[in-house]
C-alpha cells in the first residue's frame, strides 16, 4: 500500500488561509466603496470620509434607495436633510444607511464638500448631519420675517390678482407668522378703493374668509376688463364702417372739359396765325368764341 503523502506543515496552513480569502472577493462587500486601489495613506478610502465603523455594516438587504431630489447647496440643510431622512427611512434604511448613501443625493458644491472631507472623520450619521448644517446654513438664502411681508405693497395699476400673488410667494417664505399677522399684512398692502371698504364692512377674522372676498373682487374687476376691452374692440369697428360708408357716398365732381375749335373745312388745317376759337369774317370783324357757352352773345372787334 503506497504511503500517502503529507503535504509540509507551512503548505498546508497557507492553503487553509487561502480558502476563506478566496470566499471574501466572490461575496459582495457590505458596501460597494470598498477597493483596494482606493486606499489612501490614512488608512480610509479615498474620497470618502466614512470611518471604517460606519463602512463595515451592512447595508438592510430589503434596502432601496428612493427617488430623492439632489441638494445642490441653495437651499435650507435642514429641510434638505428633513425629507432625505424621511425618505431613507421610509425605504428600510438605518443611520448607518443614511451616512453611506447621502453622496447620491448630492450635486454641485455639496457634492464636491462631501468628497473633499478628510477620510475617516465621520463615524456616525449624527455628526455627519451637524456638519451637513453647519457648512451649508450660509449657503442659502435666509427665511423672510413679518418686517419682509409687511413690505409688500400693491402698485399703482396693479391688479389684485398680481399682487395677491406676490404677496403668497413671499409669505411662503415666512416661518413662524400667526394668521392675524397674515391679515393684516395683506390688508396692510392694499390701495385704498373698493376692495378696502368691502373687507372693512366683512371683517374677516380668518385667512380663509379674506382670501375669498379678495377672490371675489378680483374676478369682478377681471370681468369688467374684459367687458371694456370688448366694448372698445366693438366701437373700434363702428367707427371703422361709418368712415368706410361716408367715403362710399362722396360723389367725384366730373373734369373739365376744354373744347376746341374745330378747321372749317374737314381735314384743312387752321390759317397759321390765327389762334384757335377765333374767326375772321370778311377781313374787318373779330369774333371771339367763349369755348364754354355757345348762346353767349359774341364780342366783335371792329378795326
Amino acid at each position: 500500500m503506497a504511503a500517502q503523502q503529507v503535504p509540509p506543515v507551512g503548505t498546508r496552513q497557507s492553503n487553509a488561509m487561502a480558502q476563506p480569502h478566496a470566499q471574501a472577493v466572490i461575496l459582495p462587500f457590505a458596501t460597494p466603496y470598498l477597493q483596494q486601489s482606493a486606499v489612501n495613506r490614512a488608512g480610509g478610502e479615498k474620497g470618502l470620509p466614512l470611518s471604517g465603523g460606519i463602512k463595515t455594516r451592512p447595508i438592510p438587504p430589503q434596502f432601496k434607495f428612493p427617488p430623492v431630489s439632489r441638494y445642490s447647496g441653495e437651499t435650507d440643510p435642514k429641510e434638505f436633510l428633513s425629507i432625505y431622512e424621511s425618505a431613507i427611512e421610509a425605504a428600510h434604511g438605518d443611520e448607518n444607511t443614511k451616512a453611506k448613501v447621502i453622496h447620491l443625493a448630492l450635486d454641485g458644491i455639496a457634492r464636491s464638500w462631501y468628497f473633499n472631507l478628510p477620510a475617516n472623520s465621520i463615524y456616525s450619521w449624527e455628526q455627519l448631519r451637524d456638519v451637513f448644517v453647519l457648512n451649508f446654513r450660509g449657503t442659502y438664502e435666509e427665511p423672510k420675517t413679518q418686517q419682509h411681508l409687511l413690505g409688500i405693497r400693491q402698485r399703482p395699476g396693479e391688479s389684485i390678482r398680481e399682487y395677491m400673488r406676490r404677496f403668497s410667494q413671499a409669505r411662503c417664505q415666512v416661518q413662524d407668522i400667526t394668521e392675524a399677522s397674515v391679515i393684516n399684512a395683506a390688508l396692510a398692502g392694499l390701495l385704498e378703493g373698493e376692495l378696502t371698504k368691502k373687507i372693512a364692512n366683512k371683517e374677516p377674522q380668518t385667512l380663509e374668509h379674506l382670501l375669498r372676498i379678495i377672490d371675489g373682487f378680483a374676478r369682478g374687476e377681471e370681468d369688467s376688463k374684459r367687458r371694456q376691452a370688448i366694448q372698445a374692440e366693438y366701437d373700434k369697428a363702428s367707427v371703422a364702417a361709418a368712415q368706410a360708408q361716408a367715403q362710399a357716398q362722396v360723389v367725384e365732381p366730373p373734369p373739365l372739359s376744354v373744347r376746341q375749335s374745330q378747321p372749317a373745312i374737314q381735314g384743312q388745317s387752321p390759317r397759321q396765325g390765327v389762334t384757335p376759337g377765333i374767326s375772321i369774317q370778311n377781313s374787318k370783324r373779330l369774333h371771339v368764341c367763349e369755348p364754354s357757352s355757345r348762346n353767349q352773345p359774341r364780342h366783335t372787334i371792329r378795326n
